[in-house]
This record gives C-alpha cells, sequence and structure tokens, in this order.
C-alpha cells in the first residue's frame, strides 16, 4: 500500500465534523481548513483495522481511519508529541515510543511507560515485538 505523505479531509454532510471528541482529540475541520498531518512525519503504520498512524516529531500521533484525521497528543494522554516508533501487539494495543518514554493505547486510553517502571531511557527509537511477544526497545 502507498502511503500518502499528507492527507486532507472532507467532512460529510453538512461540512462540519466536530472539532473535538469526549477525549479532545482535534480534527480537520473542511477542505479549506486540511493541512499537511506535521512538518515531520518521522513512522508511518498501518494497523490491523486499515487505519493509518503517523508518527511526528511535534503534533503526537495522527490517525485516518478511512473518513477523518485524528490527532493524540499530550492532552489525550500520550507521553510526549515526539513519536518516532508505532507497532501493534496481539491484542490490537497500538504502541508509541516517544521522546519521553513508551505510550501504549487501547483504543480508549493512553498508559505510560517510563524509566520508573524500569525502562533504561526515558527516549525510545524503535520498537519490535518478536515471535513469542518480547517487546525489544531500542533506546
Amino acid at each position: 500500500m502507498l502511503i500518502p505523505t499528507a492527507i486532507a479531509c472532507t467532512s460529510q454532510g453538512n461540512n462540519k465534523t466536530p472539532a473535538a471528541d469526549k477525549k479532545g482529540t482535534e480534527y480537520l475541520q473542511t477542505k479549506e481548513d486540511a493541512t499537511q498531518i506535521g512538518d515531520y512525519v518521522v513512522e508511518t503504520f498501518e494497523d490491523s483495522k486499515g487505519n493509518l498512524w503517523f508518527g511526528t516529531l511535534g503534533k503526537g500521533v495522527a490517525r485516518y481511519d478511512g473518513n477523518s484525521l485524528a490527532y493524540f497528543t499530550t492532552t489525550d494522554g500520550l507521553l510526549s508529541n515526539r513519536v518516532v516508533s508505532i507497532i501493534e501487539d496481539d491484542s490490537g494495543h497500538i504502541w508509541f515510543g516517544t521522546g519521553a518514554g513508551l505510550s501504549k493505547f487501547d483504543g480508549k486510553e493512553f498508559t505510560s511507560f517510563t524509566t520508573k517502571n524500569g525502562l533504561c531511557d526515558h527516549t525510545i527509537s524503535d520498537i519490535l515485538i518478536d515471535s513469542r511477544g518480547y517487546f525489544w526497545i531500542g533506546t
């Protein structure tokens, strides 16, 4: 699948999309308002549901579900707005390697892991889950 470098989205129906959902996730509102995902998209990932995820160096992570673009940031519980690695585990949780640790997203909320939880460093550069389900985390 070809991953676009920028996605512009239009809303359906009345050309209005909620500016934020219950958790504060921001959406692009109209075609006229659409901009690129971020100045620096450094990671792309397609999850098992077909959502496209884009890690940025300053705007957190963006998820494109085929209809709308949602941003998740520290306001939503992400550890850092610098997201350089994205992976999905066998349970469907999405994991983000950030500039402040590891964030797990279960589809509703984030769980954070830092040096206080045993990571050797807070800056995560890469994540791999091997065939036995073990996490390999590059710092």
